[in-house]
Protein backbone atom coordinates (compact mmCIF):
# COMPACT_ATOMS: atom_id res chain seq x y z
CA UNK A 1 0.00 0.00 0.00
CA UNK A 2 1.45 3.36 -0.99
CA UNK A 3 1.12 6.37 1.23
CA UNK A 4 -0.97 9.13 -0.35
CA UNK A 5 0.69 12.53 -0.60
CA UNK A 6 0.18 14.48 2.61
CA UNK A 7 -0.90 11.37 4.54
CA UNK A 8 0.67 10.52 7.86
CA UNK A 9 0.65 7.15 9.53
CA UNK A 10 0.18 6.63 13.26
CA UNK A 11 3.41 6.61 15.23
CA UNK A 12 2.15 4.17 17.87
CA UNK A 13 -0.54 1.62 18.60
CA UNK A 14 -2.32 4.25 20.72
CA UNK A 15 -2.46 6.73 17.84
CA UNK A 16 -3.67 3.99 15.53
CA UNK A 17 -6.61 3.23 17.80
CA UNK A 18 -7.82 6.83 18.03
CA UNK A 19 -10.72 7.94 15.85
CA UNK A 20 -10.47 11.32 14.14
CA UNK A 21 -14.12 12.18 14.64
CA UNK A 22 -14.52 11.11 18.28
CA UNK A 23 -11.23 11.22 20.12
CA UNK A 24 -11.61 10.24 23.75
CA UNK A 25 -8.51 10.57 25.87
CA UNK A 26 -6.57 7.34 25.69
CA UNK A 27 -3.77 6.56 28.10
CA UNK A 28 -0.33 7.24 26.75
CA UNK A 29 1.21 4.13 25.31
CA UNK A 30 3.57 3.29 28.20
CA UNK A 31 0.79 3.92 30.75
CA UNK A 32 -1.63 1.56 29.03
CA UNK A 33 -2.49 -1.66 30.87
CA UNK A 34 -0.70 -4.86 29.94
CA UNK A 35 -1.70 -6.57 26.72
CA UNK A 36 -4.42 -9.12 27.46
CA UNK A 37 -3.01 -12.61 27.81
CA UNK A 38 -6.37 -13.88 26.52
CA UNK A 39 -5.76 -12.06 23.23
CA UNK A 40 -2.27 -13.56 23.10
CA UNK A 41 -3.86 -16.99 23.62
CA UNK A 42 -6.08 -16.25 20.62
CA UNK A 43 -3.00 -15.42 18.54
CA UNK A 44 -0.89 -18.49 19.37
CA UNK A 45 -3.62 -20.92 20.40
CA UNK A 46 -4.73 -21.42 23.99
CA UNK A 47 -2.98 -24.75 24.40
CA UNK A 48 0.29 -23.20 23.18
CA UNK A 49 0.04 -20.06 25.31
CA UNK A 50 -0.69 -22.06 28.44
CA UNK A 51 2.67 -23.80 28.12
CA UNK A 52 4.50 -20.57 27.30
CA UNK A 53 4.83 -20.93 23.53
CA UNK A 54 5.69 -17.65 21.78
CA UNK A 55 4.09 -16.10 18.70
CA UNK A 56 5.60 -16.86 15.30
CA UNK A 57 5.07 -15.05 12.01
CA UNK A 58 2.29 -17.36 10.84
CA UNK A 59 0.43 -16.87 14.14
CA UNK A 60 0.60 -13.11 13.63
CA UNK A 61 -0.46 -13.18 9.97
CA UNK A 62 -3.39 -15.49 10.75
CA UNK A 63 -4.46 -13.29 13.67
CA UNK A 64 -4.44 -10.11 11.55
CA UNK A 65 -6.55 -11.60 8.76
CA UNK A 66 -8.87 -13.46 11.16
CA UNK A 67 -9.49 -10.23 13.06
CA UNK A 68 -10.18 -8.22 9.91
CA UNK A 69 -12.52 -10.94 8.65
CA UNK A 70 -14.42 -10.95 11.96
CA UNK A 71 -15.23 -7.24 11.65
CA UNK A 72 -16.38 -7.59 8.05
CA UNK A 73 -13.94 -5.11 6.57
CA UNK A 74 -13.22 -4.69 2.89
CA UNK A 75 -9.84 -3.05 3.60
CA UNK A 76 -7.28 -5.83 3.42
CA UNK A 77 -3.54 -5.23 3.74
CA UNK A 78 -1.38 -7.23 1.37
CA UNK A 79 0.61 -10.10 2.81
CA UNK A 80 3.91 -8.23 2.46
CA UNK A 81 2.60 -5.44 4.69
CA UNK A 82 1.48 -7.88 7.37
CA UNK A 83 4.81 -9.72 7.25
CA UNK A 84 6.53 -6.32 7.50
CA UNK A 85 4.55 -5.51 10.65
CA UNK A 86 5.58 -8.84 12.13
CA UNK A 87 9.21 -8.25 11.16
CA UNK A 88 9.07 -4.88 12.89
CA UNK A 89 7.93 -6.60 16.10
CA UNK A 90 10.62 -9.28 15.79
CA UNK A 91 13.34 -6.71 15.10
CA UNK A 92 12.34 -4.54 18.05
CA UNK A 93 12.02 -7.41 20.51
CA UNK A 94 15.27 -9.05 19.34
CA UNK A 95 13.87 -12.51 20.14
CA UNK A 96 14.51 -14.10 16.76
CA UNK A 97 11.66 -15.66 14.82
CA UNK A 98 9.48 -16.21 17.90
CA UNK A 99 8.03 -13.47 20.14
CA UNK A 100 7.07 -14.36 23.72
CA UNK A 101 4.11 -12.69 25.42
CA UNK A 102 6.21 -10.39 27.64
CA UNK A 103 8.20 -9.10 24.68
CA UNK A 104 5.06 -8.45 22.63
CA UNK A 105 3.56 -6.64 25.62
CA UNK A 106 6.70 -4.48 25.88
CA UNK A 107 6.57 -3.73 22.15
CA UNK A 108 2.96 -2.58 22.37
CA UNK A 109 3.74 -0.35 25.34
CA UNK A 110 7.14 1.10 24.45
CA UNK A 111 7.65 1.00 20.67
CA UNK A 112 8.14 4.38 19.03
CA UNK A 113 8.22 4.64 15.23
Amino acid sequence: MQKAKGTTYPQSIVQHSRCKEFNLKIAEQAAAPAFSFNIFKNIVGAECADVGDPMDQQDFVDFVYRTLESIGTNAWPNANEVVGWCNNIKNWTKTGSMVPYNNLNDYLRYYKA
